[in-house]
């Protein structure tokens, strides 16, 4: 991944964005229609989504 560096009030942002896609693809999981291969990519998404917050912090 390359090196961004952004500012404290745009870290706040995106962690705020990233926040809102979690949840959204958290609730998108509960569908009862959904594939276990579409299970499974939203699963990696979310966990790609929470590697790039847990960064922010770092």
């Amino acid at each position: 991944m390359p090196n961004i560096y952004l500012d404290e009030h745009q870290i706040e942002l995106l962690q705020g964005v990233l926040s809102a896609e979690i949840d959204r693809l958290e609730e998108k999981l509960q569908l009862d229609v959904l594939t276990r291969e579409v299970r499974d990519d939203i699963a990696i998404k979310i966990d790609y989504l929470i590697t790039i917050q847990e960064s922010l912090v770092s």
